[in-house]
């Protein structure tokens, strides 16, 4: 007697377990499992077995998925339909896989077809294995830039007490430049010791980028000098960067090949055209706003990365093209050259160039005027992190928010460093001047 009972007991328990289980309902119906149901075609139903039994809610979603793929609930899958559908599905696999291989084909030639191009910080991957198709190819190409450009190129292939040699391409040209390509889209460079980064170090390495439809892709492991001369070489050798930031593209523009022949020629041929609207360009240069602040304001960021561009030249062998530069510039400027790209940025350029250029040379009291003068343009401080070969870092503060007295001093050292016909006056300030010296603008 006690026997049947803890048998009942157990079998109550073992129930209300199942129950649990299935679901927190006490009343809930259980339906047996239908003879279509396939445990494999029915997974993403997410069905739960339960003694073989399944609720009513899954009970209901089978049937709707049964009759949702068989005109008639009553009928098998006929072997030939079973048949059909595993060949729909081979094809649907065999697209997605050639889709898969074309995308990665597509993806290897882009990886191919992008240089990218960082500092050489150590002696570099090394390595035993056969010498790939590519080296010859490029080693060829380098000999033949090296001899046009007297930058004779030489190739260190030597072994080391292991057998390893130099992974890739690995070489160093005249100039004193060293290369080692560790893949075809894979560069480091190291400068000549002692002497600043410039664009004739990356002539030849621009050219085999051009040669092979390579864009270049800026490494982390460069300075800013290393940096600008790698971006004017790439610049001026027709080769497109893909990473540069807004300074970055200031600085390749700058050095990138103008059409500037053929304009004046267009030009000459529609004189006509010029005369009917004499007035165009004069409303496309408008500097300076209602109050006679100026439109135009540095950007730090863009700044600085000019004054790091002309800094380069000033230190180097060059700074005596450098002066010559500056006076181009300013002849070009007083000229009425700028008129059509806006005089105020230009202004701000030669201002920043003769900034470098007194520095360089010694002449605090002109590199103060500049500075000064620079105010106009939101310039607030000019600091080189660490002074030698480092980095320019420019604080701004509006034009507009600095006092008359300010405004002219600014004004005054305006007239100090810039051409009589290159400066542009701030009738306030005028007035204000006028007023404090008692004079009269002639």
């Amino acid at each position: 007697m006690s026997q049947d009972r803890e048998q009942m007991e157990a079998e109550v328990k073992e129930d209300a377990s199942v129950e649990d289980i299935v679901t927190n309902d006490e009343n809930v119906d259980m339906f047996d499992l239908p003879e279509y149901y396939d445990e494999e075609k029915c997974k993403h139903l997410d069905i739960t077995l339960v003694d073989g039994k399944i609720s009513k809610a899954d009970f209901e979603k089978l049937e709707d998925w049964h009759k949702s793929n068989n005109e008639n609930a009553d009928k098998e899958p006929t072997a030939e339909n079973e048949t059909e559908n595993e060949e729909q599905q081979a094809t649907a696999e065999n697209e997605t896989e050639n889709e898969e291989q074309q995308a990665a084909a597509e993806n290897e030639e882009k990886e191919n077809s992008c240089l990218e191009i960082g500092g050489m910080e150590e002696d570099g991957p090394r390595t035993e294995e056969k010498e790939q198709d590519w080296v010859q190819k490029y080693d060829a190409l380098l000999t033949k830039y090296g001899q046009e450009n007297n930058n004779e190129w030489t190739r260190d292939n030597e072994p080391d007490e292991n057998g390893a040699r130099p992974a890739g391409l690995k070489g160093k040209f005249k100039n004193g430049a060293e290369v080692h390509y560790a893949d075809k889209d894979k560069l480091s460079v190291k400068t000549p010791e002692g002497e600043k980064p410039a664009a004739a170090h990356f002539k030849e390495i621009v050219a085999l980028a051009k040669e092979n439809e390579q864009t270049v892709k800026l490494g982390s492991s460069m300075t800013p000098e290393f940096r600008a001369a790698l971006i004017e070489a790439c610049a001026s050798g027709g080769v497109e960067i893909q990473n540069m930031s807004e300074e970055d593209r200031e600085i390749y523009n700058r050095f990138k090949p103008a059409d500037r022949e053929e304009k004046p020629a267009e030009q000459e041929e529609k004189p006509a055209k010029q005369e009917e609207k004499p007035e165009i360009r004069a409303a496309e240069v408008k500097d300076t706003d209602e109050n006679g602040n100026p439109l135009y304001k540095v950007n730090p960021k863009v700044a600085g990365a000019w004054m790091t561009m002309y800094q380069m030249k000033a230190e180097s062998d060059k700074s005596a093209m450098f002066d010559q530069e500056i006076k181009t510039f300013e002849k070009q400027l007083a000229g009425g050259a700028y008129k059509v790209t806006g005089e105020e940025k230009a202004r701000a350029q030669l201002l920043m160039m003769k900034y470098v250029q007194a520095t360089e040379k010694g002449e605090t009291d002109k590199a103060d005027l500049c500075a000064t003068a620079l105010q106009k343009y939101d310039v607030d401080t000019i600091t080189r992190t660490p002074p030698d070969g480092g980095k320019n870092n420019i604080t701004t503060k509006p034009y507009a928010e600095r006092s008359d007295e300010e405004k002219a001093k600014i004004q005054e050292a305006t007239e100090k460093v810039l051409p009589q016909k290159a400066q542009s006056y701030d009738p306030a300030v005028w007035q204000a001047m006028k007023e404090a010296s008692g004079q009269t603008r002639q």
